[in-house]
């Protein structure tokens, strides 16, 4: 049997393993949940919903242990690992009831014409899901699903294969047998499982692997929901708060390290405040420390693994190397680590300007862009 090893990003440790699922073995995961199907689909959404609160409680209770875990796989600060595993406990209570009543037969009336609406569970869901929030991202798909009448099969990053593991442990204590199953590996996994008889597909990745699911779903009309990568560009006008808009775009852009789907990628600010604005951006980026989950003392951990700092760090020296300018960072950066930075007289040519960092997420900001395109800033 083959073995999937995880590693501590801050420090290259073997934290644990996690058996990678055979190719030949997941056409009967997929049997397995299409036979479960059945029986789950006849549960009301009130019993769908209590054995979900129950599973949210256990996640709650059991936090800390579940936030060192995700924190040491994943490499962020233990607070932000901890506090995720929360949320996911506090979503599930606040959003199921919601769910409920979204799911609910609907009435429709029309000149005396009376018709009733139900929703019914698509079948087996393939749920596919990134790393930057091991948890929270493959919960938000998760969920939906189970609640819908839906069985899953969930096919985790294989850089987080342990806190994925546990989270699908927590709800199984509380579902029935076989609605959801977890399969781990990489790209192999995931084609296989998509190419299955499954009847629904959510991703959370990049746009190339999004492209071929699209591909692959067309052929038998797989009903299919992607969040795919971007370039989100932050608009920072004359008359803000520039207080308020450099500690947004600070937050929003270093958050995780910079590995997030929704992190401020680009910063296009109004020439008249772009100096201030530039400057409030670097002190507060000085104010960033860095270091390993454990660090009581850090506001952003390592990346995620080798490949994806020596992206971020290509690309830094790509546009230093291009006349950009390091105000802050830039150079020196620790091993596993990119040091804050911040970037000017960046252009349009750069990739920093039109590639996304993160490969699914990281922060790189290319703001500051003037009517005139005289100043660009950046900054990772």
């Amino acid at each position: 049997m083959k073995i999937l090893h995880s590693f501590n990003p801050a420090t290259g440790e073997d934290i644990g393993t996690a058996p990678v699922t055979a190719i030949d073995d997941i056409a009967g995961v997929v049997s397995c949940a299409q036979s479960a199907l059945g029986a789950w689909r006849t549960v009301s959404l009130k019993d769908r919903a209590a054995m979900l609160k129950q599973a949210a409680d256990k996640l709650i209770e059991n936090s800390v242990s579940l936030g060192e875990l995700l924190s040491k796989e994943m490499g962020k600060p233990l607070a932000r690992g901890k506090g995720e595993v929360n949320h996911c406990g506090d979503w599930i209570h606040s959003k199921v009831d919601e769910m409920q009543l979204a799911l609910q037969p609907e009435i429709l009336a029309d000149e005396g014409t009376e018709s009733t609406l139900f929703f019914d569970p698509f079948g087996v869901a393939a749920i596919i899901s990134p790393w930057n929030y091991p948890m929270s991202m493959p919960q938000w798909m998760v969920i939906p699903s189970l609640m819908a009448g839906n069985t899953v099969v969930l096919k985790p990053s294989e850089e987080t294969p342990l806190i994925a593991q546990a989270y699908v442990d927590c709800l199984n204590e509380f579902l029935p047998e076989n609605v959801l199953q977890i399969i781990h590996g990489a790209e192999e996994q995931g084609k296989t499982l998509v190419s299955s008889d499954v009847q629904f597909i959510a991703f959370t990745g990049s746009r190339s692997v999004g492209k071929h699911i699209l591909k692959s779903a067309a052929d038998k009309l797989k009903r299919v929901v992607l969040e795919l990568g971007g370039k989100d560009p932050l608009i920072v006008l004359a008359d803000a708060d520039i207080d308020a808009a450099a500690s947004y775009a600070v937050g929003s852009g270093f958050e995780n390290a910079g590995q997030m789907c929704v992190s401020v990628e680009r910063i296009y600010c109004a020439e008249e405040i772009a100096d201030e604005f530039e400057t409030k951006v670097a002190e507060l980026v000085r104010k960033i420390n860095i270091g390993p989950w454990d660090d009581p003392q850090a506001a952003m951990g390592p990346m995620i693994n080798q490949r994806q700092r020596d992206h971020v760090i290509g690309q830094i020296d790509e546009a230093l190397d291009s006349g950009a300018h390091a105000i802050c960072g830039g150079s020196d950066h620790p091993e596993r680590f990119v040091k804050p930075t911040v970037l000017v007289n960046v252009t349009d040519d750069m990739s920093v300007m039109k590639e996304e960092t993160f490969f699914g997420a990281a922060w790189m900001a290319n703001g500051c862009f003037t009517s005139r395109g005289s100043k660009a800033f950046f900054s990772y």
